[in-house]
């Protein structure tokens, strides 16, 4: 793992949320996962909102961002950076970063464990890959 994430780990779920005291959720986990991994990131490049999120979806699919869809199973996810989007089978959607491609680990939140990590195998549900391109 290349980024410093040990400030985020543990903080408490809010659906919305973007302060780390009073809880974040993940997309914003996502996003400031992303911006570690890629420092030159623009923040909006992962939008927070699910109304933003679903237009950077539909234009990584027509290849009009920076983000590629690379896959629809998590085992698509192999490069540290890989977003990862799906639905749980309670129909909580969610977001998830691969931050180790070794070890295979991601990091998301979750309403009843807040921001932790996962072995991709404990990902059930996803439905998308996304990498970013490099230019």
């Amino acid at each position: 793992m290349s980024a410093d994430l040990t400030d985020l780990l543990g903080r408490p779920y809010k659906l919305g949320g973007t302060d780390l005291a009073t809880g974040v959720d993940c997309l914003f986990t996502s996003q400031q996962t992303l911006l570690r991994i890629f420092p030159g990131m623009a923040p909006e490049e992962l939008p927070c909102t699910p109304d933003e999120q679903a237009a950077a979806i539909t234009a990584a699919r027509e290849g009009a961002s920076r983000w590629e869809l690379v896959g629809e199973n998590i085992f698509s996810a192999t490069t540290e950076g890989d977003l990862i989007v799906g639905e749980r089978p309670n129909g909580h959607r969610f977001t998830a970063v691969l931050f180790d491609a070794e070890t295979r680990r991601v990091i998301t939140a979750v309403p009843d464990r807040g921001v932790l990590v996962l072995p991709t195998h404990r990902l059930p549900g996803t439905r998308q890959v996304f990498r970013r391109r490099v230019s």
